[in-house]
């Protein structure tokens, strides 16, 4: 996956620059030509290098915002702080780093703008139908080497042909994939 870092513009010394845009699985792609620099007009490459840039930054959002949503909460043992004794005596208070670490990940967590949390909800589900294929469950004996009945069962899930049904998922990703998209490409 592609982070923010990963964007560069241009490339064989700034002989092309690279028009990034944004998939419906909330991906940073190459999807159009890279502009030959020479060969382009001054306002096309100065749109690009906007809109490269905005995407660039949406990313990094998205990068942190799921960087933080893996921060861990500590247990509830660990204490919050932590009081350090240096040599004269004197006691200094300070926030023990795995709550430290957390709390700054939850502030991201609740910092973030909406349109971040719309492209990290694209990034997250991935890109998504209106429908799915129906499933049915069965359960089914397993059987010995030689096809006796063991006594015990297993869920077999096999897909109904020609049936759909809707995808729980979708409206909320295409809702988000929509802004993102109006925002972004």
């Amino acid at each position: 996956m592609i982070r923010s870092t990963d964007i560069e513009d241009t490339y064989k010394g700034g002989a092309f620059l690279r028009v990034w845009s944004v998939s419906d699985s909330g991906q940073a792609i190459c999807a159009q030509d890279a502009h030959a620099t020479a060969d382009t007009e001054q306002a096309t490459l100065d749109a690009t290098t906007a809109s490269n840039a905005k995407i660039r930054v949406a990313l990094a959002a998205v990068d942190g915002l799921e960087a933080a949503k893996r921060v861990p909460e500590p247990a509830e043992e660990t204490p919050k702080t932590v009081t350090e004794t240096d040599i004269d005596g004197n006691e200094t208070e300070r926030p023990f780093k795995a709550w430290a670490e957390y709390d700054a990940a939850q502030a991201t967590i609740e910092g973030a703008t909406e349109a971040t949390n719309q492209f990290a909800l694209v990034r997250s589900l991935g890109v998504q139908t209106e429908t799915l294929p129906k499933t049915e469950t069965t359960t089914e004996p397993i059987l010995d080497e030689e096809g006796n009945d063991t006594g015990e069962t297993r869920e077999v899930v096999t897909v109904v042909k020609g049936e759909t049904i809707t995808n729980p998922d979708f409206a909320a990703w295409k809702g988000a994939w929509d802004a993102v998209d109006a925002d972004l490409n």
